[in-house]
């Protein structure tokens, strides 16, 4: 299994439904992975020391520290990604099976957003070294510029999903890879879990911590 990696820190000024984290989702992202894939590994960008958590997730400490939503950047740094990654936000459920996703092999691959398809988003991005590289240079000689241009702002702060709408292309499309195994809790699971579902990712309101069906009690413990 190649490494899992997310980001956490405190918010800050961000909107209410980028609040209320804890260490201990990073734990129970790292548990989910253990219940569906052998040996993972989760690399967590952050400013806690490895002590704050239960489980043994590698922490690495911030490059910047950034306004807006524009340290999420920092899951591509190529010392966060290695060989290669699949990047995911602290609010993910992992609830079957990776093997799929873990096989994919082009450089740089996102989902569409579910509201604003064709457009991309980063709920969850599978990346080389190379994608990683690639992103992270062109991200470092705009990231000045890009913070303050009021075109990157979201809700009032930097979005790095705008920034990345503007400057990216993916080489491939998540859902085009893997149909159905990556779906959001908002959109696609209205009618309970979706059988090819493999991950769920959440997005605004609510949160996995608000959502208590069976399911939800099942993969995010």
């Amino acid at each position: 299994m190649r490494a899992v990696a997310t980001l956490f820190r405190p918010t800050g000024r961000l909107p209410a439904f980028s609040s209320g984290y804890s260490p201990e989702w990073a734990d129970r992202l790292l548990r989910g992975l253990r219940r569906h894939t052998p040996d993972p590994e989760l690399v967590v960008v952050t400013d806690y020391e490895p002590e704050n958590f239960e489980e043994p997730v590698q922490a690495i400490e911030f490059v910047h520290r950034e306004r807006g939503w524009a340290s999420l950047m920092e899951m591509f740094r190529p010392d966060v990604v290695g060989e290669r990654a699949i990047l995911v936000g602290l609010d993910t459920v992992i609830v079957g099976d990776l093997a799929d996703i873990d096989g994919i092999q082009e450089d740089a691959v996102f989902p569409r957003d579910p509201y604003h398809a064709p457009a991309l988003c980063n709920a969850l991005v599978s990346v080389s070294a190379l994608g990683a590289e690639t992103i992270w240079d062109c991200w470092q000689s705009e990231r000045e510029e890009a913070l303050d241009d009021p075109q990157f702002l979201n809700f009032g702060a930097f979005s790095e999903m705008l920034w990345m709408r503007e400057r990216l292309e993916p080489d491939a499309w998540l859902d085009d890879l893997v149909p159905g195994q990556v779906v959001s809790y908002k959109v696609h699971c209205g009618d309970g879990l979706p059988l090819d579902a493999r991950v769920v990712y959440f997005h605004g309101r609510p949160k996995p911590q608000d959502v208590h069906n069976p399911w939800m009690q099942e993969h995010w413990r």
